[in-house]
């Protein structure tokens, strides 16, 4: 390889190396605000990583964090806001379309797998196995998420549910940056996890 080619190289390499590490202070700057703002606590886990946010909405626990996932082939960055519940329920997943047309049942899936131990039914993760809601079950659901729905119906766009074992996450394509988005979705996520607590969503 001739010099001035791999000089040119490594010079880029240098360059992007440079404008990656300055979007990353940025973006860690932005949490720390983000952090104040909630009255939360930002935690650093070194230079290289974005850190995360944590602190307590209507006495509730949550977490704040970035983070790339691969979706459909392609790796982008989502933000990630979870909160801990009590719940030993099947796992359900809720895209977005979900709320746009509430309820449409095509975007909302099943994954759970059922089995009685000493006369109590536990269920259990089936990974990568998704299904369809079967109907007998979608009143509870609808209980669960009526009244949830923002009047723009905005919040919850190019975003997914997830409710798994005590635990409920949101995850928004990109960096989340409003701060009242977030707070609302901090307070509709702590009403989801509330119901079901107070009615805990049974399969048989």
């Amino acid at each position: 390889m001739p010099e001035p080619f791999l000089s040119l190289i490594i010079a880029s390499f240098i360059v992007l190396s440079i404008i990656a590490f300055w979007l990353l202070q940025k973006t860690r700057k932005l949490l720390r605000k983000m952090a104040d703002d909630l009255q939360a606590k930002y935690e650093s886990k070194g230079p290289f990583d974005y850190g995360k946010i944590t602190g307590r909405c209507n006495n509730r626990a949550f977490e704040i964090k970035l983070k790339y996932e691969s979706v459909v082939g392609s790796k982008s960055m989502y933000t990630f806001i979870s909160m801990p519940f009590e719940y030993r329920g099947p796992s359900l997943l809720i895209r977005d379309g979900f709320f746009k047309n509430f309820p449409d049942w095509n975007e909302l899936r099943i994954s759970w797998k059922a089995k009685e131990v000493n006369g109590v039914v536990k269920y259990f993760k089936l990974d990568r196995a998704v299904f369809p809601l079967d109907e007998k079950y979608r009143n509870q659901i609808y209980s669960i998420f009526s009244g949830i729905k923002t009047d723009d119906g905005n919040i919850f766009r190019w975003s997914t549910i997830n409710i798994s074992e005590n635990k409920i996450t949101f995850m928004r394509w990109g960096v989340l940056k409003r701060l009242e988005v977030i707070r609302d979705i901090l307070a509709k996520i702590s009403i989801i996890a509330s119901r079901i607590e107070e009615n805990p969503i049974q399969i048989d």
